[in-house]
């Protein structure tokens, strides 16, 4: 078959689950696989566990023949925005494919879907359940179910919902792609379950904050089981603990809801809320307590939270991403750095220092450092700073 699949991920951290979908595409006869790998932050606000350069050498390492990023601010946002900006990103690279997990493994169901959602009826049904004072997952579950017979279940797995968004990307963009589905049989999305060598990211995350470090290896391919080991036993990876949530709190000292509502994703709703909780309670745990209603999803928080910590407004930015950062290539493929460059309509390079000089980027490559400097940090043995400038092309 030849030709070229691209995938979103985070990679956070790389396991065989993931190894299993490059596998997959391998066997449906794709020759080149290209991943938009979120930076260092994540879409649900959390700061990664490993550099994105460790996370894009894995990623290498198991398979992927080439990793761009998907830099901060475009990696935290809402899955509209943050499946757009990937999406722009695999059509700018000129990917034949995407391919993402899903639950149902269902293509063609999920294109129904997106159709209905994509249309002004759904626009309109959505804005009216909205006025019942009711969340946008509920309302936008309802208006779903009232229009299509569906398993309830589809519209609430995380896989699918997130490939939905993919789907909406495209139309939007214009791209007539392929999608390819690979179905997700067994340990599903933040599930605490486990199925021989496959778990989800989030248990081999906590496994890892409570230093089960041989349990967590468990579950990631063999050819990265020692980078791992080495990375955690140095101390090389975020953690997100009390001096953590004490500069998040720090950064919010002073803030008005003007100031919060220049981060993407903040509403003067959300931001007159969020100030004035911070000002009724006494520490982080309290403070995030308080934040969690059905209107405003934990995520959504996180991510504004992480924003107001990151301090550089990111509301004004546009859809995707000026650039395109190529973090690294298989050895062998690195004719994919010329093809990805003759394809791409934004400016591309692996160095940040040459993407800074670029016009309308630098803002930009600023915050992905500013995030990055957060992460060294705040890991467990700080890191040196500057990682954005100083991290080389990976060949591997």
């Amino acid at each position: 078959m030849g030709g070229s699949a691209g995938i979103i991920a985070e990679y956070n951290p790389f396991h065989n689950g993931h190894r299993y979908q490059i596998e997959e595409l391998r066997k449906r006869g794709y020759e080149d696989i290209i991943v938009a790998m979120s930076s260092t932050v994540t879409q649900r606000g959390d700061i990664a566990l490993f550099s994105k350069y460790d996370r894009a050498r894995a990623a290498l390492k198991c398979g992927a023949d080439a990793v761009i990023e998907l830099p901060y601010p475009y990696s935290c946002r809402s899955a509209p925005d943050y499946a757009y900006a990937g999406m722009s990103l695999l059509k700018d690279a000129g990917v034949d494919a995407v391919s993402f997990g899903s639950e149902s493994g269902e293509a063609e169901l999920l294109k129904q879907i997106s159709a209905f959602i994509m249309s002004e009826e759904y626009s309109m049904r959505l804005q009216e359940m909205l006025s019942h004072d009711v969340s946008y997952a509920e309302a936008r579950e309802k208006v779903i179910l009232e229009h299509m017979s569906l398993d309830r279940q589809t519209l609430r797995a995380a896989n699918d919902i997130l490939a939905i968004e993919y789907i909406n990307a495209a139309t939007k963009l214009s791209w007539d792609v392929i999608f390819e589905p690979v179905r997700r049989e067994t340990v599903l999305h933040d599930s605490a379950d486990t199925d021989k060598d496959i778990a989800s990211a989030s248990h081999i995350r906590k496994l890892i904050a409570d230093i089960d470090i041989d349990s967590a290896l468990t579950f990631v391919p063999d050819g990265i089981k020692e980078d791992y080991r080495k990375l955690l036993y140095s101390g090389n990876y975020f953690v997100k603990d009390k001096p953590f949530e004490r500069a998040i709190l720090y950064s919010l000292t002073g803030k008005t809801e003007k100031d919060l509502i220049n981060i993407g994703d903040c509403s003067p709703e959300l931001a007159g809320f969020i100030v004035k909780k911070f000002y009724l309670t006494d520490d982080f745990a309290s403070f995030s307590a308080s934040l969690s209603t059905k209107l405003f999803t934990r995520s959504r928080i996180n991510r504004i939270l992480t924003s107001s910590l990151i301090g550089i407004p990111t509301a004004s930015l546009g859809k995707k991403p000026g650039y395109m950062r190529i973090l690294g290539v298989k050895a062998g493929k690195e004719y994919l750095i010329s093809r990805i460059s003759d394809s791409s309509s934004v400016p591309v390079s692996h160095s940040a220092r040459r993407l800074e000089e670029e016009k309308d980027t630098a803002l930009l490559v600023q915050m992905e450092s500013r995030a990055c400097d957060i992460q060294s940090v705040f890991s467990v043995f700080e890191q040196p700073k500057g990682r954005n400038y100083t991290g080389k092309l990976i060949k591997t």
